[in-house]
């Protein structure tokens, strides 16, 4: 017979249970080299091998591994959790380079289709990847491969100044099929816990060949997450995309949606699918993409040389991207278009649907032949808003096109800046097309659209306009100045493009930069 304790009793055994479990777990510096071991004590003097770090670290750890080469050939999964205010972290030794490899690992993926990670997390929380070079994972079959995965429900994992490269599908198949990879890919794929509070921050992401994959993707049921400060480049595939339909979450429904989420102070650059077979030759990739996302704020990112700068769009029927922001962007010199909305084919996709457009700055994005122009408005854009951006196009002067305009309605353009090197005879040379209408000049292209009537046609006087490396920053003088909706909701404690406050003058300028008077 057992007799029941005290409260006293009790109270006791519970905090001396408490003391022991925590002694069990207490939060350590753990160290991995190539020649560590399993089962060892974890420290400089007798470090841990790889795979026995990745399933016993413990909530709170730090786990340090020694610089090397770490080829990763058998794709382990991390198996540990961390828990909250206490997370595991996985970073190099300081001073040290830490790489995980997978340049062999082809050799043992299966052709089945499934997706592989070099990192991988699958219903995973509480991690940190810090200051790890991920690279050389490949396959020529139907694999999909991933420098980072993150899938399931794995939900606060930051990964933080992180290289990520060569990572490349070189599967295309005579009947058509392509090929996936991905640089980083965060799955939500249950349907009762999404996949949220991932961060990913300061990390580069280049030379990766995609497929019908994409640089950094966000897919599925996945919600609050971040994507900050990083550098993508040289990718033959969309730089920065947040995807929702795709059935990622097996059942689908409006949580299979990428959703809330921030892209801020990004530099997205050379991403160009004219090299991908995927594309069959069509420069159509975007720096920053929204394919049926919800609630995505895409703020101060510097987006060049990128087949479409910035699109808001949905691949899937009778879908749309909905309520996101677009706001104090630098958009210059994209091969062939600046900002598109809407979906590209009437038939098949989805549209752009009450999302927000402003203070952002374009400039001469249509370099190559496939050039359209700096806006261009497709099917199913409904309740847009533009306003207070500088649109400054090249020499050709085609500003806003308009060809494909079914189901389009009740979208906003005003108070914004254009320009071009033409100058004012650009006035009446300016290219425009409305509703499958085209027209010259500015006061024909007011008149057709029955838009911009507070725009203006001026100069907005930039620090520079060098073929290679403009800067967009304004000048005094400059058109943008002061010019701005006075019905427009300036929020909070909102910033430029350098991270200034708006309105340092009492009214706020016209595209990404706010004007800052620099002493000499």
């Amino acid at each position: 017979m057992h007799l029941p304790l005290s409260p006293k009793s009790a109270l006791g055994l519970i905090l001396m249970l408490g003391v022991f479990a925590s002694a069990q777990i207490q939060a350590a510096n753990r160290y991995v080299s190539l020649k560590g071991v399993a089962g060892g004590a974890g420290t400089e003097a007798a470090p841990w091998s790889p795979g026995y770090a990745i399933s016993k670290a413990q909530p709170g750890d730090t786990v340090c591994f020694r610089g090397g080469v770490y080829a990763n050939i058998s794709l382990t999964e991390f198996t540990v959790s961390g828990r909250e205010g206490a997370p595991i972290t996985f970073t190099s030794y300081p001073g040290e380079k830490v790489t995980i490899d997978g340049t062999n690992a082809w050799r043992y993926l299966p052709d089945d289709g499934d997706m592989r990670g070099l990192v991988t997390c699958t219903n995973r929380s509480y991690l940190i990847f810090d200051n790890l070079e991920v690279r050389n994972l490949g396959t020529g079959n139907s694999s999909d491969v991933v420098g980072i995965l993150i899938r399931g429900s794995s939900h606060h994992i930051t990964v933080r100044r992180c290289n990520i490269h060569h990572i490349e599908t070189n599967l295309s198949s005579p009947n058509g099929t392509q090929g996936t990879a991905n640089g980083i890919a965060v799955l939500g794929q249950v349907a009762t816990s999404p996949v949220n509070n991932i961060i990913i921050d300061q990390c580069e992401v280049h030379h990766l060949k995609c497929g019908a994959g994409e640089s950094v993707v966000f897919n599925g049921n996945v919600e609050n997450f971040r994507i900050t400060n990083c550098n993508i480049h040289d990718c033959n595939n969309i730089g920065i995309d947040c995807i929702g339909y795709e059935r990622v979450l097996p059942a689908g429904g409006p949580s299979d949606r990428a959703r809330n989420g921030l892209i801020q102070a990004n530099v997205v650059s050379g991403i160009d699918g004219y090299p991908n077979p995927a594309y069959g030759g069509v420069r159509a990739a975007d720096g920053i993409y929204v394919d049926g996302g919800l609630n995505i704020v895409i703020e101060r990112n510097y987006v060049t040389n990128c087949n479409l700068g910035i699109e808001l769009a949905c691949e899937h029927r009778g879908e749309a991207s909905e309520g996101c922001v677009v706001r104090n962007n630098f958009v210059w010199k994209n091969h062939v278009g600046g900002i598109f909305l809407g979906g590209s084919d009437a038939g098949l996709n989805g549209g752009a649907v009450g999302n927000l457009i402003h203070n952002n700055t374009l400039y001469q994005n249509d370099v190559t032949p496939d050039r359209m122009a700096e806006i261009v408005i497709q099917n199913y854009a409904v309740n847009n808003v533009i306003k207070q951006n500088i649109i400054h196009a090249s020499s050709l002067n085609r500003f806003i096109g308009n060809w494909d305009f079914v189901g389009n309605k009740g979208n906003v353009i005003d108070w914004n800046v254009y320009y071009s090197p033409s100058g004012a005879q650009a006035l009446t040379a300016s290219q425009w097309m409305w509703q499958g209408n085209y027209r010259l000049g500015f006061g024909a292209w007011k008149a057709l659209s029955g838009t911009d009537a507070n725009s203006t046609f001026a100069d907005p006087k930039f620090r520079s306009m060098s073929a290679t490396t403009p800067d967009l920053h304004l000048t005094d003088g400059s058109a943008a100045r002061d010019r701005f909706d006075p019905n427009f909701l300036l929020l909070a404690g909102l910033l430029d493009i350098d991270g200034h406050a708006r309105a340092l003058d009492g009214k706020p300028d016209a595209g990404a930069d706010e004007f800052l008077k620099i002493a000499p």
